[in-house]
């Protein structure tokens, strides 16, 4: 995620404080890849693909969906979407990603609901 942890709660708890039933649909990143040679890897590739700095952009990660629930009583995980499952991906060879959590949980959407 693009702020650091203490802030990305800060701002989940503010939202569901705020907003009664309601969707939040957000886009997340696995922590794996906010430390460590995967960082360095992702900070490669955005410096030479985007002309950006991806320190910037990943500063914490989670290691599920379902962690998200513990930062305020009302969010509930109602699903989880990755690119790799999209029925229309092209080259279709690339669906085959989805089945493997390593590639289809690297970034991708999560829909909850704030009860």
């Amino acid at each position: 995620m693009y702020l650091p942890k203490e802030q990305v709660i800060r701002t989940l708890t503010n939202m569901a404080d705020s907003f009664h039933q309601s969707r939040l649909v957000m886009e997340v990143v696995a922590e794996k890849y906010t430390r460590g040679f995967r960082k360095k890897m992702v900070e490669r590739k955005m410096r030479s693909g985007a002309g950006s700095s991806a320190g910037d952009y990943y500063q914490y990660g989670i290691g599920t969906a379902a962690e998200l629930e513990s930062y305020h009583p009302d969010y509930r995980v109602r699903g989880e979407w990755s690119f790799f499952e999209d029925p229309d991906i092209r080259p279709g060879f690339l669906r085959l990603f989805r089945h493997i959590k390593a590639f289809s949980r690297t970034q991708y959407t999560v829909i909850m609901e704030i009860v």
